[in-house]
């Protein structure tokens, strides 16, 4: 599906709503748009619209984005929903609710064409996220034998068969065991973790702290923790937020810096998705961390900044 024809089907089931669309930007790496939505009250908010029926919207805060998909599900939508994300899918299905505009559309069926919007091939299961970031993280991993790339990603070792045998007859894994068609792994990887890996890690939004002293707090106490985002990316200027990945409930960095849960605070602290037991994050996993968490925000700034990193990881 190119960026066109989506907007144009997006355009024909928003206009009987009141909502104008104007398309803006088609990135084909990331498989979305861009773009603004004018209400029928005036009011303008900025779209995204994601070719993919599995990539979900996870904010880390407040959000006033409308995101398009080629169909939302029952249960998706209501998730949206609690999140105060607004939503419209190609079905026809919406949810807008504003102090003026009110908009609700349920019931509508995904159609074949729908289905056929979402991206062959990728990863389609947490677990395979979990290898593939184990992989990219370390490709020397790719020699290791099937219950050691289990044990580092925390995953089954059937899981780990199946993940094999699905990279290998893409050709990701050759027969002699060498990890090929990197750039590929990696769009699929970052396609995959905001949509199926981000919604299965528990995760709290806390504040306390500056994002920075977190991180400092992490090296100076050698925490078992790893930071990725904003506070710790080259590519940003500033340094407001950032997500650090360890073990529920984060006791030791909660406790040490007081941290206390807030919706809108600076610091994310995230389920970690493989065995630190086994696993060293190297410079080019913190960059894939970050830029999966960029590209999951809602922040212009941040996913501006995901394609910099993105360039980084080739």
């Amino acid at each position: 599906m190119n960026g066109g024809g989506s907007w144009s089907r997006a355009v024909a089931v928003t206009e009987p709503l009141g909502i104008h669309l104007k398309p803006d930007t088609w990135t084909s790496h990331n498989h979305e748009s861009g773009g603004r939505a004018k209400l029928p009250d005036g009011t303008e908010l900025p779209v995204l619209f994601k070719t993919s029926t599995r990539w979900e919207l996870v904010p880390h805060g407040p959000v006033r984005t409308i995101v398009i998909q080629p169909y939302i599900n029952p249960r998706m939508a209501e998730r949206y929903r609690e999140r105060g994300v607004f939503y419209a899918d190609l079905e026809g299905n919406a949810w807008i609710w504003t102090d003026s505009v009110k908009i609700l559309v349920e019931g509508k069926r995904p159609s074949r064409e729908a289905s056929s919007l979402v991206r062959p091939g990728g990863l389609s299961t947490p677990s395979e996220l979990r290898l593939a970031f184990v992989l990219l993280n370390d490709p020397s991993v790719v020699v290791l034998g099937l219950r050691a790339q289990a044990d580092r990603a925390g995953i089954s070792l059937g899981a780990a068969q199946n993940a094999n045998r699905r990279l290998r007859d893409r050709g990701v894994i050759t027969r002699d065991r060498e990890l090929r068609r990197f750039e590929e792994l990696t769009d699929d990887w970052l396609a995959g973790y905001s949509s199926r890996l981000l919604p299965r890690l528990r995760a709290r939004t806390v504040s306390g702290a500056d994002p920075v002293d977190a991180v400092n707090a992490i090296r100076r106490h050698t925490l078992d923790l790893t930071a990725a985002g904003e506070a710790v990316s080259e590519t940003m200027d500033t340094q407001s937020s950032v997500t650090i990945y360890g073990t529920p409930p984060w006791t030791d960095l909660v406790q040490r810096l007081r941290l206390k849960p807030d919706p809108e605070g600076p610091i994310t602290l995230r389920e970690r998705f493989w065995n630190p037991e086994y696993v060293h994050v190297t410079d080019r996993g913190r960059r894939l961390l970050t830029c999966g968490e960029f590209l999951a925000s809602t922040d212009e700034r941040l996913r501006d900044s995901a394609a910099a990193i993105r360039q980084e990881l080739t």
